[in-house]
């Protein structure tokens, strides 16, 4: 009786053990922090408050298929920032000035099979004069968490680590800078909380625009504008002058 008992006891151990490490249809649960996280920028040196874009791509080099998903997405809440700068390091939790709710983002594939690429490019834009407070040498790491966690677990991948450097703005570049800082609550969508802000905000893109078409934040002011300008074409905030200085950027090569 003893030695059935045992038997049973043992068998149940190894049972447990086993399901620690696999879910029901065998997919490893454990291997989350193993996948490659690579990072790239298709340049290194950025003037003050220039947008940077990133490239993020997670790819499976596992030999088994890992339990979770990744959400690139920096208005969702799953990707964080670790910037080293003179030797401090610091961590930036919230990488867009929208935060969409955990209900609306957790849906989609809870595996990523082997062999399975995950990428995304997504722009920094969003509190960059916190982030890069001084003209210098950065270096930068992406932390992602697993959008399917296991219960009571804190899951992650940290990509590798970039290097940039923050310049000051020259030449035109520096007779736009005052006007284009001016416009930040324009870049980061926070110009929309009433329709007052909402109208300056999109008047002093125009302008902006106008005048320094000659400068490297111009494209930057034009590419958001215009991603605001479809949900507003309608608005009567915008004169029939405006209008058409709008449909003339619409037409230009991106």
């Amino acid at each position: 009786m003893c030695r059935v008992l045992l038997i049973i006891i043992i068998s149940l151990s190894f049972s447990i053990n086993v399901f620690a490490q696999k879910n029901q249809e065998g997919i490893e649960e454990s291997n989350f922090a193993k996948l490659s996280f690579i990072v790239s920028t298709p340049k290194e040196q950025y003037l003050k408050l220039e947008p940077i874009n990133f490239e993020l791509k997670v790819v499976n080099e596992l030999e088994d298929s890992v339990s979770g998903g990744v959400n690139f997405n920096f208005s969702q809440g799953y990707a964080h920032l670790l910037v080293t700068h003179n030797g401090t390091k610091r961590r930036i939790e919230h990488l867009s000035a929208i935060q969409m709710t955990d209900c609306v983002v957790r849906v989609g594939q809870a595996e990523i099979k082997t062999n399975q690429e995950v990428k995304s490019e997504q722009t920094l834009f969003y509190n960059l004069e916190e982030i890069f407070f001084e003209q210098g040498n950065y270096k930068l790491q992406f932390i992602v968490d697993n959008r399917f966690p296991r219960e009571s677990s804190s899951e992650e991948i940290r990509s590798n680590i970039l290097d940039i450097e923050i310049v000051s703005p020259t030449d035109r570049d520096l007779d736009a800078f005052s006007f284009y800082k001016d416009l930040q609550g324009f870049m980061q969508g926070t110009f929309f909380s009433n329709s007052k802000t909402k109208k300056i905000g999109f008047q002093k893109a125009i302008a902006f625009m106008k005048m320094f078409r000659d400068t490297t934040y111009f494209s930057w002011v034009k590419k958001h504008f215009l991603e605001y300008y479809q949900f507003m074409r309608d608005s009567d905030i915008f004169s029939d002058e405006d209008k058409l200085f709008i449909e003339s950027l619409a037409l230009e090569p991106q």
